[in-house]
């Protein structure tokens, strides 16, 4: 009996036609496309003030980047993850309120704009609570776009120095040491974009992964040159904006990405998505200027003015009144100074 049910359940079980693994790679290059494609769009008119990385900035970033990544490492190994997770949940709640709020409030009207807010404070709670992919995913994108739309690069040249010293340092702690992955797989916090790698077989499939600083780090980048399109059109007074870095860059981020999956799933390891990524979006930008007889304007090309002015960091409660006002009640928040004193009263003390 036994022999003859484990003979039928052998000539009832068919091979898919597919592996499902393929559905969650195309899911996630396409979730990867939208912040980027949006977050680009927004960069050329940011709704607040964009944070522009300087060349000291960009040098830097990869040496923060591994004392940050190593520090977490370090925190996970010696305390209990759970402890840990927790109070990485609880600092995620309000920047998530804050990012999906940023992220809803242009399809709002302007009426409706502390809706936002409610919104993205919701989406957070719901999240903290139920720890659900799906949700996971929408925060995750939600930071991505603001992250692509309001962290700027001036110039080509400070956008190569970061890509190439990210560059490097993806390789490192991918390939040379699992303090990468054992980060990545460890941190319970929506700072990666998440697909099932069998959608047919919920809830026990494994998940598949792309952190946003695949997604970010090139994205600004594809922003970057979004924003030189729009310089080069104005400057031959086009009527409309010719995307041609900007697609070409786009395109090049799409295939880098296709080619690191398809690598990943050759070998069975985890890749570092930038030493794909990197290649393609500097080559792709650099040949196109070089076609099209514009390496020179490229070069050139800088949105760094006059130095602004040192300004001293605001006490933590007009901070809190600042992200208020900003992003959940869509107002300029004006600091407050102290009053001057009048001529009268310079005039009296003299007396």
């Amino acid at each position: 009996m036994d022999a003859m049910e484990s003979t039928i359940q052998q000539d009832t079980i068919t091979e898919p036609l597919f592996d499902p693994i393929y559905i969650a790679y195309a899911a996630v290059i396409c979730m990867a496309c939208i912040p980027i494609y949006v977050g680009s769009l927004r960069s050329a008119k940011p709704s607040q003030e964009a944070e522009t990385l300087s060349s000291k900035d960009a040098y830097m970033f990869p040496i923060y980047g591994s004392a940050v990544l190593f520090g977490l490492y370090l925190v996970f190994k010696f305390v209990a993850k759970d402890i840990v997770n927790i109070l990485i949940s609880l600092y995620f709640v309000g920047l998530a309120a804050v990012a999906v709020a940023n992220s809803v409030r242009p399809f709002l009207q302007e009426v409706h704009v502390v809706l936002s807010g409610i919104v993205g404070i919701i989406v957070a709670l719901i999240y903290v609570l139920t720890k659900h992919w799906t949700l996971n995913n929408l925060i995750g994108l939600c930071f991505a776009v603001s992250g692509i739309e309001f962290l700027g690069l001036p110039s080509f040249k400070v956008g190569a120095i970061l890509l190439c010293g990210l560059f490097f340092y993806d390789i490192f702690w991918v390939f040379g040491t699992e303090v990468m992955v054992s980060v990545a797989t460890q941190f319970d916090a929506p700072i990666k974009l998440l697909f099932p790698r069998n959608i047919f077989d919920l809830p026990n499939s494994k998940m598949t992964m792309l952190g946003l600083g695949d997604i970010v780090i090139p994205g600004i980048f594809v922003a970057l040159m979004y924003r030189f399109d729009c310089a080069q059109s104005e400057k031959r007074n086009d009527k409309d904006v010719k995307r041609t870095y900007f697609n070409a860059c786009f395109a090049a981020y799409i295939s880098g990405l296709v080619v690191c999956i398809g690598i990943m799933q050759v070998f069975k390891a985890a890749q570092p998505a930038l030493l794909y990524l990197v290649p393609f979006c500097l080559g792709s930008v650099i040949l196109v200027a070089m076609c099209k007889g514009e390496f020179q304007d490229l070069m050139a090309y800088s949105e760094e003015g006059d130095e602004p002015e040192k300004k001293e960091d605001l006490p933590l409660k007009e901070q809190l009144l600042k992200v208020w006002n900003e992003v959940f009640m869509g107002k300029p928040y004006k600091e407050s100074k102290a009053e001057e004193p009048s001529k009268d009263s310079e005039a009296k003390k003299d007396d």
